[in-house]
């Protein structure tokens, strides 16, 4: 009757306004002569309007804070051609060129609870890209080259109009309109045997990432109106792979990689929780890392394996988001709302380290089964725990295959994170996480059991059967604002001709 209102769910484990459809259609076309080959290929996606469950879900003064939140239609549309050339030449055995043209669109939606006001922020990027790839082999040794050139255009813009009215006003866009965004590189990788125990690989890659952004101060007083970002960087990369009998690989890689500014760290506008809007930041630097690894792997007959991997990752510049001044300010209104600064700032520097455990084991000839463990943690220099490093995870399965049929029993485990080692950006996210014994968001740990079976009634045709999470498990995925699928029963045909 023209007035939102909030009725109690007669299902709390139905997590409501969180579906959508999304319909994908693809063509390949593809030509062959001798050592030529010729491929086009077009992809086109579009979604319905996609709900934000986790906006959905935040309460404000006792009571939910949207009425509506959701992403409006997804578009995708992807323009791909391939030429490919495998005659050999002096400088190649095969030449491999990749051109295509993207285009992206969505936008964002929300209208507060009992708010006749609805706000939408559109997006609008187009992609080109080129890529020239070459290989060539000499005596033992191998050697992979190329160039790229990527360059995007975003378009960006924001209006709020009334329920009652088809027109409306401009607002503050999301990104600033008509901001680029290029990358230039050129790489090579060489990799020889040096014997039949010892084999490694060397690489480089040169590339040039550049921005520009012109800002509209009419809406916020930002003390720049332009950002125009230039960087250039030289990385490079060792690793071997070293077996020193049938039963032992060693192998190892030392590498260094760095991530340029994009227009998303640079120059948006959002509220990224409640009552806390992140503002454009043109002062960034890139970020570099500096990796190395080191793996292990163990024959210890011919039906048992086991691979032991450890990682270290040293971070400088890292780019974070922090509490920020705007003229002096550290908080300024946002869509109504009197909100505390954030921007993604430079830290001096994070190291995130970790390891991978497997075990693969054929018990006999029908029964097998197989053990995967990942650990990783890190943190920032200002003290705080690295947002993106997920929680101790793996899984563990027993396989069983007879003739046509196959099964497969699964479990997997993850990990809790408490309170007091989530990252300053989500303890402000209650609304996404479970409450300790405290009432203080933390992740805490989940485990699943599924079941899988296939039957191959023809060399054609196989039928599959299964049973995703069979004890109904309620669990949310760490960072995850929805919470995963309860108990999911599929059955599915497969023919091939």
């Amino acid at each position: 009757d023209g007035r939102d209102s909030i009725v109690q769910s007669a299902d709390p484990l139905m997590q409501r306004y969180s579906g959508y459809d999304q319909l994908n259609l693809l063509q390949k076309i593809r030509y062959a002569d001798g050592p030529w080959n010729v491929e086009y290929s077009l992809h086109y996606s579009i979604t319905s309007d996609v709900p934000r469950y986790d906006r959905l879900t935040q309460y404000r003064n006792g009571k939910l804070r949207y009425a509506e939140w959701y992403y409006g239609p997804q578009k995708w549309v992807l323009n791909s051609f391939k030429l490919e050339n495998t005659s050999e030449t002096p400088l190649y055995d095969k030449i491999r060129l990749i051109m295509g043209y993207q285009i992206f669109e969505e936008s964002r939606n929300d209208r507060g609870l009992n708010s006749n006001v609805l706000r939408s922020r559109t997006e609008n990027v187009r992609v080109l890209q080129a890529n020239l790839d070459m290989e060539k082999a000499w005596n033992r040794a191998y050697f992979h080259y190329g160039i790229e050139a990527i360059h995007n255009l975003v378009h960006s813009t924001g209006e709020q109009r009334q329920l009652d009215e088809l027109e409306g006003t401009t607002i503050a866009s999301r990104y600033p309109d008509g901001s680029t965004w290029s990358s230039y590189s050129a790489y090579g990788q060489f990799e020889i045997p040096v014997s039949h125990k010892l084999q490694w690989s060397t690489g480089i890659r040169l590339n040039y990432v550049g921005s520009r952004s012109t800002f509209d101060t009419s809406f916020y007083p930002f003390p720049f109106t332009s950002a125009d970002l230039n960087n250039v960087a030289l990385n490079g990369s060792f690793g071997f792979n070293y077996r020193p009998s049938d039963r032992w690989v060693i192998k190892g890689n030392l590498g260094t990689a760095f991530r340029a500014p994009n227009i998303d760290d640079i120059g948006k506008v959002f509220d990224s929780g409640d009552g806390v809007v992140v503002v454009p930041n043109p002062d960034l630097d890139p970020e570099y890392v500096y990796n190395v690894d080191l793996g292990i792997r163990r024959y210890i007959n011919s039906d048992v394996e086991l691979e032991l991997t450890g990682f270290y990752s040293w971070l400088t510049n890292i780019m974070v988001r922090r509490p920020y001044l705007l003229n002096g300010q550290d908080s300024i209104w946002y869509d109504g709302e009197y909100s505390q600064v954030q921007a993604i700032q430079n830290l001096d520097h994070a190291y995130i380290y970790g390891f991978q455990f497997s075990l693969f084991y054929d018990i006999s000839q029908q029964w097998s089964t197989v053990v995967r463990a990942n650990y990783q943690f890190g943190r920032s220099s200002d003290g705080d725990y690295i947002r993106h490093v997920a929680p101790f995870f793996g899984m563990w399965s027993l396989s069983y295959q007879k003739a046509k049929f196959k099964s497969e029993l699964i479990y997997t485990f993850n990990g809790s994170i408490t309170n007091d080692r989530l990252a300053f950006s989500e303890q402000d996210k209650a609304y996404i996480y479970a409450a300790d014994e405290n009432g203080l968001p933390y992740a805490p740990s989940w485990s699943t059991i599924d079941i899988k079976m296939s039957y191959q009634v023809l060399m054609e045709f196989q039928i599959n059967f299964g049973v995703e999470n069979i004890l109904d498990k309620r669990y949310r995925p760490y960072s995850s604002g929805i919470s995963a699928p309860g108990r999911n029963i599929f059955i599915a045909a497969r023919s091939s001709f």
